[in-house]
């Protein structure tokens, strides 16, 4: 029998739609079989670990490169100074800590079989409160440590991911998977609320990045949770397209990172 992907309306709640699962077992599962992901369907394992493994280490050298260089003398392009800022070294670090932490947990979770699989897929989906918090750090405490309105923010959104990493660890087989993503996306932006504080500090040119890896995350978030399209089920189907479109908007924000929020005169 072929494998399935869980729709809604079986016997359980589910519609079993059959697909192929005729894949090879590798080091990191069935390729092409029931994914570890909380439902079931064609996917490949392989691609998702190995991507998001690469995204660890980027991340990894990404924090590097953003601390080190907050905790030096800068110069710009027209020759000003940036001394070293404490507040882009915590900002960063918090940053950087949590893209390990999100990718390291995903490469891990995809990566491993065996009797931990359960605890690994919650610690991905719990991974993802604390990089929407790492995020807006650097932006709320770069630009506005000075103002309570960077505080404010800050608090609110950490507020926020920590009720829902404590709601994830507790009652994670009880939050179905499009109730957890609109927490994430609607989270996630938020940020749309800084837009009066955000474009005078970074400029159009800036809050476009912030605005375009918001629309990946939530591009990716929407395939994720409609399961489709599937272009290539059992290798490059809608969770592979989901772990491309989280990659690209982690990439996009970097970039937002390193060109404004690192160069700010604060």
């Amino acid at each position: 029998m072929g494998d399935y992907r869980a729709t809604d309306e079986d016997e359980d709640g589910f519609m079993m739609t059959p697909c192929d699962d005729s894949w090879a077992l590798t080091d990191f599962g069935h390729v092409g079989t029931r994914s570890r992901d909380g439902s079931i369907h064609a996917t490949d394992e392989v691609f998702n670990a190995a991507s998001h493994l690469a995204a660890t280490m980027f991340s990894i050298l990404g924090t590097v490169l953003l601390v080190s260089e907050s905790s030096t003398t800068q110069r710009l392009d027209d020759n000003t100074e940036l001394p070293p800022n404490v507040w882009k070294i915590v900002s960063f670090s918090i940053y950087g800590a949590s893209l390990i932490f999100l990718f390291g947990c995903s490469t891990i979770h995809h990566a491993v079989v065996g009797p931990m699989e359960a605890w690994f897929r919650k610690m991905d989906y719990l991974a993802i409160y604390p990089l929407i918090g790492g995020t807006f750090t650097p932006l709320c405490l770069v630009y506005y440590h000075d103002n309570v309105i960077g505080w404010a923010f800050c608090a609110t959104v950490w507020g926020i991911a920590v009720t829902g990493m404590i709601a994830t660890a507790c009652w994670f087989d009880k939050i179905p998977k499009w109730l957890s993503m609109t927490m994430y996306i609607t989270l996630g932006w938020l940020g749309a609320g800084m837009t009066h504080w955000l474009i005078p500090k970074m400029g159009w040119s800036g809050f476009g990045l912030f605005l375009f890896g918001g629309c990946l995350y939530t591009a990716g978030g929407y395939v994720y949770t409609m399961e489709s399209p599937n272009p290539i089920p059992g290798r490059f189907g809608f969770h592979e397209i989901w772990h491309l479109a989280v990659l690209l908007a982690a990439l996009t924000h970097w970039m937002l990172m390193y060109n404004y929020v690192l160069v700010a005169e604060v």
